[in-house]
């Protein structure tokens, strides 16, 4: 896919200093596809389950557990259109807790500038390509607004990016299944 085909992620995070994309092809219209992105979650795939759970361990031992293992329920829905859907955080996302900020809608997300937080987006986008199969990309986008963030969230960003790609991968795959279901 080009850069125009993630024209969400780029309205809400034009600038990035990193990125992570992955792509599939799914046996499915575009339609399909997105109808099941919201409504992915982490406690369906045994694997994501257990990388989360191990992001999730230093809160554990510090008695700060979540309620609920982090998932794309946390992430706020900045926007959709037929082609694509976009989801951002705010948080120091290397802290045991995540340290998110709560971002109630997209403006908002365009608008946050707290120093020393960076903002995360994870954006679906999907291409028909014909003969009822479509590609799917997903990209994930980190902006830190300064050093500060950006000397914070790097170290993370080299730990946990193995995992954090699989789990995109993992993804992709639950996305294809599900939509090959209902395409």
């Amino acid at each position: 896919m080009t850069k125009s085909e993630f024209g969400l992620a780029d309205q809400f995070l034009p600038r990035r200093q990193f990125r992570e994309r992955h792509e599939a092809l799914v046996a499915a219209p575009p339609s399909a596809i997105l109808a099941v992105v919201p409504g992915l979650s982490a406690a369906d795939d045994p694997v994501i389950r257990s990388l989360i759970a191990i992001r999730e361990a230093p809160a554990r031992w510090m008695g700060q557990a979540p309620t609920q293992p982090f998932g794309l329920h946390r992430f706020t829905l900045l926007g959709q259109n037929e082609r694509e859907i976009s989801f951002g955080l705010c948080g120091r996302f290397w802290r045991a807790d995540y340290g998110l900020f709560p971002i109630p809608d997209g403006a908002s997300f365009i608008g946050f500038a707290q120093p020393g937080v960076p903002k995360l987006l994870m954006s679906f986008a999907v291409q028909d390509i014909g003969g009822d199969a479509s590609r799917l990309a997903t990209e994930t986008r980190v902006f830190c607004p300064d050093r500060r963030a950006l000397f914070a969230f790097a170290p993370y960003w080299f730990a946990i990016r193995a995992g954090s790609g699989l789990i995109r991968r993992r993804m992709l795959e639950a996305i294809a299944r599900r939509a090959a279901m209902i395409g």
